[in-house]
């Protein structure tokens, strides 16, 4: 009879790291062996010693005789339970890990570890927090703590915490390295832009990109038209693997509407947040935007009308943009903050003021952006509301309004200068990058496949 051989030596030499995962390895293994060899030794018992055995039987049965394994240690081991969350408006990670079960102590520290890697604006309303408690040795079953938490702040990073031997709560900001890869896409738009560009292969945020850089100069739901073109070289970040997790930096962009073409190029300058220039150097950044929000269609212009609520004519002083409620809006220009309130017929209401000249009007909204009020400054872009149906309305719809000296003024037939103009040295340097990436844009196209419209004007049909 043969005695089967129990690797327990080998428990040893697992490659995983020290820890509860080890521990719980090792503790399954050595359970494993201990069944094998107890069940080993109920079958011994049960058949009679053969004095004919050879001298390995009588090792065998000599190991079988010695002493049992010792497996007391294994009460020891924790026992965890892992708990969830979708983070809410108003929550703090204390609070959430107080109502998940820590006790205020450990939810405070663990909060504290967090906040060593972690910036308030990580902290967002729909983000999942995993908890993870164990139970206390020698405790009720049902007497708990907080062993650790983490969290994944976007598709590269995450963030952990963990309480050491010692009790205290240590954290760690864990990160995939990416590599950005550059992408051309273009094509000619037959639905929408943003149809386009994704059927294209751009992905959401280089559309919402595009759609702000030519938000100064391009109404979207007027100025865009079946047959115009475009063209985006971005980059896309990719993990060691090749996959693509989400796009980087806008480097080009051009827009051919009815026969007339408008490009940008990236550019930072020393000391100055990244901005977006024509060939001859000027910002694409203007006072004002021609539209304060985005993914909206116009419903009705500035001029006389019928007024759908009223039922009679009269003249309506601003732009109306239809969207879902909840869209965010934008602030037309940068400025200061003359009203945040409700506002009659208007409903919920904000006005800025930009400088002794102009001002813009946001009426309906659902509610205000955190932190707007009366006497705030806010900067061009910033979101200040989202879209509602508060006051006279009949849907869901911003309406926007461009005040000159008071008086309520056509805002597409506003113009309004460039912000940035550049010159001498800063033109030089800026003429430079951009011969860089129009080179970028020759090497990328040739591994673009043009689009059909591209491919006719290509040869001349």
């Amino acid at each position: 009879m043969h005695f089967p051989t129990l690797h327990l030596a080998r428990l040893r030499t697992h490659a995983c790291p020290p820890g509860r995962t080890a521990l719980r390895r090792v503790a399954a293994a050595t359970v494993a062996s201990a069944v094998a060899l107890l069940a080993w030794s109920a079958i011994r018992t049960e058949t009679a010693p053969n004095p004919q055995e050879s001298p390995a039987s009588a090792q065998a049965a000599a190991a079988i005789n010695a002493p049992a394994l010792d497996l007391s240690f294994l009460q020891d081991l924790p026992v965890t339970e892992q708990r969830f969350r979708k983070l809410k408006s108003g929550d703090t990670l204390a609070s959430v890990l107080i109502g998940l079960g820590a006790s205020r102590q450990d939810a405070d520290a663990a909060a504290q570890a967090a906040f060593t890697m972690l910036k308030v604006s990580d902290f967002q309303a729909g983000k999942l927090l995993t908890a993870t408690f164990e139970r206390v040795h020698g405790a009720a079953l049902d007497a708990t703590r907080l062993a650790g938490l983490s969290m994944r702040l976007d598709v590269d990073r995450s963030m952990t915490v963990s309480r050491d031997y010692a009790g205290s709560f240590n954290a760690l900001d864990l990160r995939i390295p990416l590599t950005p890869v550059q992408k051309l896409v273009r094509a000619e738009i037959t639905t929408t832009l943003y149809e386009a560009a994704l059927d294209a292969g751009a992905v959401d945020q280089v559309v919402v990109d595009f759609a702000d850089v030519f938000a100064f100069d391009v109404d979207f739901q007027r100025d865009i038209h079946p047959g115009d073109r475009f063209e985006i070289l971005f980059e896309s970040l990719v993990d060691p693997q090749g996959r693509a997790l989400k796009s980087g930096r806008l480097l080009y962009l051009s827009l051919e509407s009815r026969g007339k073409e408008k490009a940008f190029w990236r550019h930072e300058r020393d000391g100055e947040e990244p901005d977006y220039f024509d060939e001859t150097g000027e910002s694409a950044r203007k006072f004002l935007m021609k539209t304060p929000i985005n993914g909206a269609r116009l419903s009705s212009g500035f001029g006389l009308r019928r007024h759908p609520v009223l039922g009679y004519n009269r003249l309506h002083k601003g732009t109306d943009f239809a969207a879902p409620t909840g869209t965010p809006i934008f602030a037309a220009g940068s400025g200061t903050v003359l009203r945040a309130n409700w506002f009659s017929s208007y409903g919920r209401y904000v006005r800025i003021r930009h400088n002794g000249e102009f001002e813009t009007a946001y009426a309906h909204l659902s509610r205000f952006a955190s932190g707007i009020q009366a006497g705030s400054r806010v900067r061009q872009g910033q979101v200040i509301g989202y879209v509602g149906t508060t006051g006279r309305s009949t849907g869901p719809h911003l309406h926007y309004e461009i005040l000159r000296n008071g008086a309520a003024i056509n805002p597409s037939s506003i113009k309004t200068g460039s912000g940035v103009k550049l010159e001498g040295a800063a033109l030089d340097a800026f003429q430079a990058v951009r011969a860089k990436i129009d080179a970028e844009r020759a090497a990328a196209a040739v591994e673009t496949p043009l689009a059909p419209s591209f491919v006719g004007a290509a040869i001349g049909n």
